[in-house]
């Protein structure tokens, strides 16, 4: 369109140009015939209008929109072996929205031996396995972030487990049931009919794990991670084999029916089945998709009656679960049964600890007078401890700000925030810091050192580990030939410390710094250490 309107301009200038040039013939011609310059003049505007109507119907020139060029910023991931401590491989080009997963799927690609469910990564050696879900800058201190990788073994799917585990329990108590001549006499099993409460225990079992099956495939929202091919053969073991001991029980022909007979049976069998209604109800509500993720809201009961336990505990299915067991002990009074419903019992109930400490964390309000899964019991929430018991303060950090004579080796790169140049990883000076102990923790990783630009900023919790740090740096400094200047060295602690000596010469101790006065490193350290108090505060206030 823009080709077409230029083209139908120029012809138009082209047109007009020329008879500009024969004005002064046009003009002597005038008087002579007037009705031809009318008629040049209605050519002229002809051509004017039709270009003017060609422009408008055109419509307005649409402007190039501007392309914003934004600035990724990439981090470079160096994975080391978490035994060994050499260098895997390096994965470069990782975004901030970048997941571990992602990581994972990276590193697969550069060593295919390992697949993504197979790799477990830490932040440090010995620290906890980072979820897939954390993004990349959530746990990178620097541009460059160095991961530790840890095979995890043979992998398997958790929706894998679940039906695995409960599969094989309707299956074997199924094969019980039909007295199989290989389990059975088949003399005695033809002379001994079946107790009533044999078929009705069979039907509450099948029952009991078709609701897990179902509830696994269409209501739960099983995790999309794997775990160890362990942890599905130890599963495997504790149900199929208490299963195969319970069914031998209740279906061999020798069984003794309930002492008190059918009023037992009836009020066993009546409550087992509305546990079983209350814990799948339960379980729906949980699925919902308020109540689940990152952003969930405390789960609340409804209009149906049985989400009302809520009212009373955090985990109402172990409550219901627990119900079911303990109906189905008192419904076929055998053993097996009781030890298997005090198992899990026992493993339940640490399962809702841990639930109810995590709810208290989140949802305080909500969780008044409420206990984790037996309504009741520990009722009452554990009040704050007087000043007298609380534990003492910890260890007063001390920080020690390291300038060392860089004339030589000067660079312009400013470093910003937490980032390292490369620069200054190849500092000589400051090897072996990454292999102390000495430092802060703040979520698992150790922190003993901040650089900017041409400052350090040492970190430890007390004068031996600060020693202990300033004597690396300073010996390392000098096998390449770099010098501690103490005039530019100063201590800041936060409790009483001693003097201070290097070399026969003083360090200066301060009390604090001015805004503008303390250099970035150290303006750096202390917004970790605040960063490292309110961890401290949060794990001291969480209830036991």
């Amino acid at each position: 369109m823009c080709l077409l309107l230029t083209r139908q301009l120029l012809l138009v200038v082209r047109r007009m140009f020329k008879r500009h040039r024969s004005l002064a013939s046009e003009r002597r011609r005038e008087l002579i015939s007037p009705r031809a310059t009318r008629s040049i003049l209605k050519d002229d505007m002809r051509n004017f209008h039709f270009l003017s109507q060609f422009i408008l119907s055109a419509g307005p020139l649409k402007s190039t929109s501007a392309v914003k060029h934004t600035k990724t910023t990439h981090f470079e991931i160096e994975i080391l072996d978490a035994q060994t401590k050499k260098q895997i491989c390096i994965v470069d080009k990782v975004t901030q929205k970048s997941t571990i997963h992602d990581v994972k799927q990276k590193f697969h690609k550069a060593c295919p031996q390992w697949y993504p469910s197979r790799v477990g990564l830490q932040l440090e050696r010995g620290g906890p396995f980072l979820k897939d879900n954390l993004t990349v800058q959530s746990v990178a201190a620097s541009s460059i972030v160095t991961l530790y990788f840890t095979d995890l073994g043979q992998q398997v799917s958790w929706t894998t487990v679940f039906l695995a585990e409960y599969t094989g329990p309707l299956l074997i108590y199924l094969l019980f049931y039909l007295r199989i001549p290989y389990i059975y006499d088949m003399k005695e099993s033809s002379r001994r009919l079946c107790h009533p409460v044999v078929h009705l225990a069979c039907f509450c079992h099948c029952i009991h794990y078709i609701r897990y099956l179902l509830e696994t495939l269409f209501v739960h929202k099983v995790s999309s991670g794997h775990t160890s091919l362990k942890i599905l053969l130890k599963s495997c073991a504790f149900y199929w084999g208490f299963t195969s001991w319970i069914a031998y029980y209740i279906n061999h022909p020798r069984y003794t029916p309930p002492s008190f007979g059918y009023r037992q049976v009836a009020v066993s069998a009546i409550n087992f089945l509305i546990c079983e209604a209350g814990n799948h109800f339960i379980n729906v509500v949980l699925a919902h998709p308020s109540h689940t993720g990152n952003n969930a809201c405390f789960p609340s009961p409804n209009y149906n009656p049985f989400t009302w336990m809520f009212f009373l505990v955090s985990c109402p299915n172990y409550t219901y679960e627990i119900g079911s067991w303990i109906s189905f002990t008192i419904m076929t009074q055998t053993l097996p049964v009781g030890i298997f419903t005090l198992l899990m019992s026992i493993q339940m109930s640490l399962w809702a600890q841990k639930k109810h400490k995590i709810y208290l964390k989140k949802f305080n309000s909500y969780m008044h007078r409420k206990s984790a899964m037996i309504p009741f019991i520990l009722l009452f929430q554990k009040k704050n401890a007087p000043a007298s018991q609380r534990p003492p303060p910890c260890n007063p950090f001390c920080y020690l700000v390291v300038t060392t004579d860089l004339s030589k080796r000067k660079t312009s790169y400013v470093n910003k925030s937490f980032n390292i140049s490369r620069r200054h990883r190849k500092y000589k000076y400051l090897a072996g810091l990454e292999e102390t102990q000495a430092g802060i923790k703040i979520t698992g990783r150790n922190i003993n050192n901040l650089r900017y630009t041409d400052d350090t900023t040492l970190i430890a919790e007390s004068e031996e580990e600060l020693t202990s740090l300033l004597m690396k740096v300073k010996e390392e400094s000098e096998k390449v030939g770099l010098k501690l200047n103490i005039q530019k060295t100063k201590i800041m602690a936060s409790g009483p410390s001693t003097s201070w000596e290097i070399d026969g010469e003083t360090v200066e101790t301060m009390s604090d710094f001015s805004s503008g006065g303390a250099p970035k490193s150290l303006q750096m350290a202390t917004a970790a250490l605040k960063l490292k108090d309110a961890y401290s505060l949060e794990e001291k206030l969480s209830p036991n």
